[in-house]
């Protein structure tokens, strides 16, 4: 059975969790660099062109990509890129940007690049986050619970529905 069929369809906004083992240091897209340290990461992104979700999802935590498209495609081809989960919010809202804000505000994230993963933020957040937090799905999840929309917890290899939050 394809993984990726169990994956949620529609549009949406999505935290990836996942673990560069090496650490990166190398181009994320045309014009931008990074340096990150190994660690566990989470990135806030959103799917709202064709294939949605699913095809975000699957292309993060199953590794079916084409070309590189955006920074965490990067991250993901890595040596040592680890997908742990995501969680995605199910609403109709594009809640990327206050996600992403409350990241930078919070304690248990770091920023790590300015702008990094969110050039087409409004605020100008950056979206990738070095995670400090003891448990980061925990920490991702109370991230995400910070907005109304419904809420799914995924691991590579399972979905499971926690609960709706508005």
């Amino acid at each position: 059975m394809d993984p990726c069929s169990s994956l949620p369809r529609g549009k949406g906004v999505y935290l990836l969790v996942f673990e560069l083992r090496e650490g990166y240091r190398g181009p994320v897209g045309r014009r931008l660099l990074a340096r990150l340290e190994p660690g566990v990461y989470i990135y806030v992104g959103s799917a709202w062109g064709p294939g949605g979700l699913r095809a975000r999802l699957c292309r993060h935590l199953y590794g079916r990509r084409g070309r590189m498209h955006w920074h965490i495609d990067y991250l993901a081809a890595a040596p040592g890129y680890r997908p742990i989960g995501a969680i995605v919010v199910l609403n109709t809202r594009r809640v990327e940007p206050f996600l992403a804000a409350a990241g930078h505000s919070s304690r248990v994230f770091e920023p790590v690049e300015p702008r990094l993963g969110g050039t087409d933020d409004p605020y100008g957040f950056g979206h990738l986050f070095l995670c400090l937090a003891g448990d980061c799905l925990a920490a991702a999840l109370g991230l995400a619970s910070s907005v109304p929309g419904a809420l799914r917890f995924i691991r590579p290899t399972r979905l499971y529905t926690i609960d709706s939050t508005g």
